[in-house]
């Protein structure tokens, strides 16, 4: 195909544009398209008679990517730059080219780029674009209308508030929001954090530093502990180091399809390693790094040999395996003479398969008899919870994230039908699940973001590294609302730390 990968522009994303569209005109060349990057305002002043000739130029237009400033564009030099000094935002030969194209490949950066008017001109002169059209680009730009929409659709949406420039006040305790928050401009494009700002630019960093992207699979408790204690340690590295070390937060939600668009997304702005927290965000980011080899270190994947993330060239990690005999124990040792236990889990994690293998395994050489429930779902796991009312003594759940997020809503269950749940991380816990035992996800993220840096240092990719740990967490509230003493939990770990129920 003749491929356009419009970029640049005019707005204060334009460098950002320019390295990313680079890399994915890049990318179509080693697919065997015929690409050429073009600068939007720019255009193409010198052009072949032959337009069509364009397409198979030899440097394919990626001269105007080189030598990106990290800095803020200076737009006032860019238009003075353009030899017909015109303000038109569609330079020389952009239109032209565009409709010779096959298709054209918007990847410009805010502004005009995404705010619907240049899919509107495109519709209009009938050029094939990539990307919404132009009202779902008008609508998607003033971020604050799109959350009323989401609002009233009942989509859940995180808190927000819009700042303007003439408030009187325009304090975070007057926008009834606290730190961190991430700020968007209403019509641009690029975030910003408030708990680091250092961390948010898109930009690469200056000679001699990197530029990580961390993709957690899913937003809860211990993958944002590890996440926010990554970020912490390359800090500290950076200033340790004098290394400039960018970093920026995706979130899978859980979702093949999100995980895979995030991953495209990190390629194309060429990030130097990519650290996954959960297994299903690991395996999205190995398969989609494939091509590329962009080094792959992933943090808390229990089974790394179960989920396949062993022995390949880019990757490497650390593994969170769980103590499943450590936990039985106390599930016995709390209360000797339990009949049945119940094995809740999700189908959807690799990671559980093991752990209830070994505890089922356990529990016959004990005698025990145990009942599992299943789910994918939250009103899944719900459903199974219910359904083990008054056919077990005590519920066991591996690290398995699909249970942990609906943790919330079984705890009170769970606990007032006196079944203490033993669970795999002390995000569980810190939800209301009664006891677990482990590590400390702190201590994980920290050695997650050394190894992440050792990789990036001296391209070597070791195996992965076990965190162990026989940490053990225990629920002050859920265990008075058994009635259970856990004092003689105090000689079976390191350390027990007591925990009330919190919202993460």
């Amino acid at each position: 195909m003749k491929i356009i990968v419009l970029a640049g522009g005019l707005s204060t994303e334009r460098d950002v544009s320019l390295a990313s569209a680079a890399g994915i005109c890049r990318t179509l060349l080693e697919k065997g398209h015929d690409a050429f990057l073009l600068d939007v305002f720019l255009g193409l002043e010198n052009a072949p008679e032959n337009l069509e000739d364009v397409f198979t130029l030899p440097g394919h237009g990626l001269e105007i990517a080189k030598n990106i400033s990290t800095s803020e564009p200076d737009l006032a030099a860019v238009k003075a730059s353009r030899p017909d000094q015109s303000d038109c935002f569609l330079g020389p030969n952009v239109i032209e080219l565009c409709r010779l194209a096959d298709i054209t490949f918007l990847g410009l950066h805010g502004g005009e780029g995404e705010n619907g008017k240049l899919q509107a001109t495109f519709d209009l002169l009938g050029i094939r674009y990539t990307g919404p059209d132009s009202l779902g680009c008008a609508v998607a730009m003033d971020k604050g209308f799109t959350k009323e929409i989401f609002l009233q659709a009942g989509i859940d949406t995180p808190k927000g508030a819009a700042l303007y420039r003439f408030s009187a006040d325009r304090s975070l305790a007057a926008l009834g929001l606290s730190l961190p928050v991430v700020v968007k401009p209403c019509s641009g494009g690029s975030s910003s954090s408030a708990q680091d700002p250092a961390g948010s630019g898109e930009a690469a960093p200056a000679d001699g530093g990197y530029k990580i992207a961390v993709v957690r699979q899913l937003d809860h408790a211990s993958m944002n502990e590890i996440r926010d204690a990554i970020f912490a340690e390359l800090d500290a590295k950076a200033a340790e180091l004098s290394l400039t070390i960018s970093y920026e937060d995706f979130n899978g939600n859980n979702d093949t399809s999100t995980l895979s668009q995030i991953g495209a997304q990190i390629l194309a702005d060429q990030y130097d390693a990519i650290i996954p927290i959960g297994t299903l965000a690991a395996q999205q980011m190995v398969s989609v790094a494939e091509e590329s080899q962009t080094p792959v270190i992933y943090g808390t994947v229990s089974y790394p040999e179960v989920a396949n993330l062993t022995g390949i060239d880019y990757v490497t990690g650390t593994s969170d395996a769980l103590n499943v005999e450590l936990l039985l124990d106390m599930m016995l040792a709390a209360d000797p003479d339990i009949q049945t236990v119940g094995l809740l889990y999700s189908t959807s994690e690799v990671n559980s398969a093991p752990a209830i293998e070994e505890a089922k395994a356990y529990l016959d050489e004990k005698g025990v008899s145990y009942l599992e429930k299943t789910g994918t779902t939250s009103d899944e796991i719900i459903a199974a919870v219910n359904s083990m009312l008054g056919q077990v003594d005590a519920v066991f759940t591996p690290t398995d994230n699909a249970v942990q997020a609906t943790e919330l809503a079984i705890a009170p269950i769970l606990a007032e039908a006196g079944i203490p749940h033993y669970a795999g991380a002390d995000s569980f816990v810190r939800n209301g699940a009664f006891a677990t035992c482990g590590v400390n996800y702190t201590d994980l993220g920290t050695q997650t973001a050394d190894l992440a840096l050792e990789v990036l240092q001296t391209g070597e990719f070791p195996e992965y590294v076990t965190v162990s740990g026989d940490i053990i967490t225990v629920n002050t509230d859920t265990a008075s609302t058994l009635g259970l003493d856990y004092s003689l939990f105090q000689d079976m770990g390191s350390q027990v730390v007591e925990v009330q129920p919190t919202q993460d």
